[in-house]
């Protein structure tokens, strides 16, 4: 019988203050360090699958996120333009999912380096079978696989240490960023500062990435057996991280932003929004809110984060800051807005996310460029569930709902960037009301412009 392959473990320096219980820093070499970047290139929809997959010890809720997921889940197929779309959405693929593979320890099970082939043509390749080719034929279950370097991942080459903070900061290791570090937290001397060589397994990383999101003290958390609560003072952040002598980027063109008509029923007593009836369109922008990466989210709501993301934002900021010599060619740039993955965005995107392209050869898997087939209509609750409103019985949402006839009103609004921006905002940190927290404010200005 073959021996079991042992599951990769990389090593991680703690320093402990032991009359507090709590990790005050780690020191750990770049394959470490590359991890925990890694966790920026996650599409949303991976994130919430990889930390719910060990039951509750990871789960994290994320705003009405987990909800969205399981209303794509529970959609049947004909819901969709072909089943692939659905699993597209479900299993979205990491635009830097290449350079996951080259992590010591990768928890994305997002990317493949397997195609299919057209069966007629040579050229056209696709990442599922029996997808339709521009040449007539259909992707075949031939597999072509092609094979990953062992090259870094991230970071260039070298055995250059870090310092880890706590709530992630991350900084070139140094005595001097050490001892600031250790004073911001009121230690004052190395005594009592207890060290501590582990090993981290994949289970411990995804453990760090769901504490990640809704910690400011994953290290404690993960790596400590009841770690004392702690607030994490955290400094203050200057918006500009460019060097100063250098010349401003030149102004793009403006392109038109994509807009959605959406009609909303609001309680009018409440200001509440009850639901909306949104085209497949509609249903297809809140799909890529599972394929966009968790740096692009922060990269276009502009570190307007609100209640998201523990202490996540501090990985996004330790990579803007690092200069760039610490990388690999674009690569700095490409960590902080991955974009996303090829053929997972909607036709409307009103914030205006590109697709990173891999390959002209690849095809769509979705024949007219949507996630749900056409012409559809849904019903979409404050909290996100999705109901087609061919299934969704009229008579028991009103009932549900409990709210007087009298009292509910309809209205039309256009979503476009600010309203997009909104809605994926409340998306992320609203567990239950990501509609009313992200569209009545625009609601309450058109009403006043009416009005007036």
């Amino acid at each position: 019988m073959a021996a079991k392959q042992q599951e990769p473990r990389l090593s991680l320096k703690l320093l402990i203050d032991e009359e507090r219980n709590r990790v005050v820093a780690a020191e750990a070499h770049k394959e470490f360090v590359e991890i925990l970047f890694s966790f920026l290139t996650l599409p949303m929809g991976t994130v919430i699958r990889v930390t719910s997959s060990g039951g509750t010890k990871n789960a994290v809720k994320i705003g009405c996120m987990n909800n969205l997921c399981r209303v794509v889940e529970k959609l049947s197929n004909e819901n969709w333009e072909t089943e692939n779309c659905k699993s597209m959405v479900l299993h979205p693929r990491n635009p830097l999912g290449n350079y996951c593979q080259k992590l010591k320890v990768n928890i994305d099970d997002s990317w493949s380096n397997t195609k299919y082939r057209c069966s007629w043509c040579c050229s056209r390749m696709s990442w599922y079978p029996n997808v339709s080719c521009t040449c007539g034929g259909k992707t075949s279950n031939h597999k072509i696989t092609y094979g990953v370097n062992n090259e870094g991942a991230f970071l260039q080459k070298g055995r250059t240490m870090f310092i880890i903070s706590d709530d992630l900061q991350i900084r070139p290791a140094c005595p001097s960023v050490l001892a600031r570090l250790l004073s911001n937290l009121g230690l004052s001397e190395m005594d009592g500062i207890r060290e501590m060589l582990i090993e981290v397994s994949k289970e411990q990383v995804i453990s760090l990435l769901a504490r990640s999101l809704v910690s400011e003290s994953p290290l404690s958390d993960v790596f400590l057996p009841n770690p004392t609560k702690h607030e994490t003072k955290l400094p203050e952040r200057t918006l500009q991280t460019t060097e100063q002598n250098e010349p401003p980027a030149p102004t793009p063109t403006p392109t038109p932003t994509p807009t959605l008509n959406l009609q909303v029923t609001l309680n009018k007593s409440t200001n509440k929004l009850l639901f909306a009836k949104a085209t497949n369109e509609f249903f297809d922008f809140l799909c890529t809110f599972l394929t966009i990466p968790v740096g692009s989210i922060i990269h276009v709501l502009k570190r307007n984060l609100g209640g998201f993301g523990g202490c996540i934002y501090n990985l996004y900021t330790s990579v803007e800051e690092l200069e760039d010599k610490w990388f690999g060619s674009c690569l700095k740039s490409a960590i902080l807005n991955p974009q996303i993955a090829q053929y997972h965005n909607c036709k409307k995107q009103p914030l205006k996310l590109d697709e990173l392209i891999e390959s002209k050869l690849l095809l769509d898997p979705r024949p007219n460029q949507n996630f749900a087939g056409e012409p559809l209509l849904f019903i979409v609750l404050d909290n996100l569930d999705v109901k087609p409103l061919s299934s969704a019985s009229s008579s028991l949402i009103l009932r549900e709902l409990k709210v007087p006839f009298r009292d509910v009103e309809d209205q039309v609004i256009t979503v476009g960037m600010n309203e997009a921006l909104s809605l994926l905002k409340a998306a992320l940190t609203s567990p239950s009301s990501a509609l009313t927290n992200g569209l009545a404010s625009f609601l309450q200005k058109k009403k006043k412009k009416q009005e007036a």
